[in-house]
């Protein structure tokens, strides 16, 4: 049964497998199998009273009144503000380290509402950023909310120098076409030790599920999400896909799409 369902994944005429298309063609019960086997490990490794307080951690607060930097309001997610910042920016930090910081730039070219974009050029930018850091893009889209603003949103990913984890990075680049500026909006999450966590307790299942050798699951587990024959730098992994959020509220890509960017799309609002 396995062959039949899995047989066209198994090799292309270069001998690869692409894992992140024969994971979305899983059926909704061996996905679910993954979750289970996932959360066991965690268990075994942690206990579930560790279980249970890993899952807890919050990185955010409670609503504040919405902050304003400029023209921007928007939700500092119940971080503390630094007042000793140089330069024209603000900047907002939690106890564990994560901040949040805002600051207006000037654009290349001129900012005009429906304008021509072009997405793939604002990607290949963003990529190039980070691979210059040794990292990676998780996601970059253009969102328009017609009423309050329209911007660039990406996640990118950075390996933490001389020690371990990874810390991972929401911009959003909101358009101001009226003052003619950039705001830039970045949160800065970084990943809680033990590091890695995510990655290795889903490798084993996801292994399982698909039937294939972790050494082999190991040589397609990357994949940029835009252009699969881009390899350099720390490019996106398997576990790193959103339908695993939900098994890890305490890593930072999941609070990243779990609760701050979603707190932080409400909140946006520019003024004229």
């Amino acid at each position: 049964m396995f062959e039949k369902l899995f047989g066209r994944w198994k090799k292309d005429g270069k001998g690869s497998v692409d894992v992140f298309a024969k994971w979305n063609d899983l059926p909704a019960d061996k996905k679910k199998s993954v979750d289970d086997k996932a959360l066991v490990i965690q268990q075994t490794m942690f206990g579930k009273k560790g279980v249970a307080e890993l899952h807890a951690v919050s990185r955010v607060g409670k609503r504040p009144k919405p902050s304003t930097y400029k023209s921007v309001q928007f939700d500092s997610l119940g971080w503390k503000q630094e007042r000793n910042v140089e330069g024209d920016m603000c900047l907002y930090h939690n106890e564990i380290g994560d901040y949040l910081t805002i600051q207006a730039i000037q654009p290349n070219g001129r900012l005009e509402p429906g304008g021509s974009t072009d997405i793939d050029t604002y990607r290949d930018w963003i990529r190039s950023l980070v691979v210059d850091e040794d990292g990676g893009l998780i996601s970059c889209e253009q969102i328009s909310r017609p009423d309050r603003f329209d911007a660039y949103e990406s996640i990118t990913k950075v390996a933490r120098k001389e020690t371990t984890g990874v810390d991972y990075t929401y911009l959003l680049n909101l358009q101001h076409y009226g003052e003619q500026l950039l705001y830039q909006l970045i949160v800065r999450v970084h990943e809680l030790s033990p590091t890695g966590v995510r990655d290795n307790t889903l490798m084993s299942p996801i292994c399982d599920v698909m039937e294939m050798d972790m050494t082999e699951v190991a040589k397609y587990y990357r994949q940029d999400p835009y252009n699969s024959g881009f390899t350099k730098g720390n490019v996106r992994n398997l576990s790193e896909l959103e339908a695993f959020d939900h098994l890890y509220p305490f890593h930072p890509l999941s609070a990243i799409r779990q609760v701050i960017r979603p707190r932080l799309l409400k909140s946006v609002r520019l003024k004229n």
